[in-house]
């Protein structure tokens, strides 16, 4: 991967919009569509070296694994030879916390067979996803795409871990995020745990291995999804509905 010197970039900060800022630096839109990420001085760069002493290593390695799913640095930002930021592709979508209630249920399953081929393809090399969060997960409503973000603090693990099992730690941690997220479960999220990779698998493994509401719940979205055309909306009211007849400490008892 190209790296250049920050004397050599010709821009003035103070005119680029501000993307977001995180643990690690602040990013910022470059004019041609390109995201600009910036560590913290000394701070954010210290914490990323805790775990991944060399940086240039660490961000070919992340440099590697990028697909369409997978946002990733294209070049990185150097001063007097040390890492300080990066210049990565610029992930389309929102938020999952900016999501809209009227987003397609079907849509959304849709735009899972990508992200689970996209997911499997990182896998494959080995490439483990950390810091995974409703901020670091976007979703195109036009292109019914998701997209991942800031990878930092991801890595690559050693070879005695099977692709299968790299892809199950990946997707139990996405599936995590976008079900949370999306379907408003922080309310009932204790210590759930979603293994599959598909929301159909997750309803299955949610009958057997978690709280009665999360039976209910997927009951109640499959059903619609068969009759109807159900928005996120739909499924948040419905949440309601069970969560007003079953209080979560109900379910909590009669499971356990």
């Amino acid at each position: 991967m190209e790296a250049t010197d920050i004397k050599n970039l010709k821009v003035n900060f103070g005119k680029l919009k501000i993307l977001g800022i995180g643990t690690l630096g602040i990013c910022f839109l470059l004019p041609e569509g390109k995201v600009l990420k910036l560590f913290f001085n000394k701070h954010g760069i210290a914490n990323l070296k805790t775990n991944h002493p060399d940086l240039i290593t660490h961000f070919n390695d992340i440099n590697s694994i990028g697909n369409e799913t997978y946002m990733v640095p294209e070049k990185l930002l150097m001063r007097n030879g040390e890492v300080i930021g990066y210049i990565a592709s610029y992930g389309l979508g929102r938020q999952l916390i900016h999501f809209r209630q009227g987003t397609k249920v079907n849509d959304l399953i849709e735009a899972y067979k990508p992200l689970i081929n996209d997911t499997k393809e990182i896998s494959s090399k080995k490439f483990t996803l950390h810091d995974v969060h409703a901020r670091n997960i976007l979703y195109d409503e036009n292109l019914k795409r998701f997209c991942c973000i800031d990878l930092d603090k991801g890595n690559k693990d050693d070879e005695c871990l099977s692709d299968e099992k790299v892809t199950q730690l990946n997707m139990r941690a996405i599936n995590k995020c976008i079900i949370c997220s999306l379907f408003g479960y922080n309310i009932l999220y204790k210590n759930v745990e979603f293994y599959n990779y598909d929301l159909k698998k997750l309803h299955d493994q949610a009958t057997l291995r978690d709280y009665m509401a999360i039976y209910d719940f997927f009951e109640c979205l499959f059903k619609e999804i068969d009759n109807q055309d159900p928005t996120i909306g739909t499924l948040h009211h419905e949440k309601r509905r069970i969560l007003s007849v079953y209080t979560v400490e109900d379910y909590y008892n009669r499971y356990f």
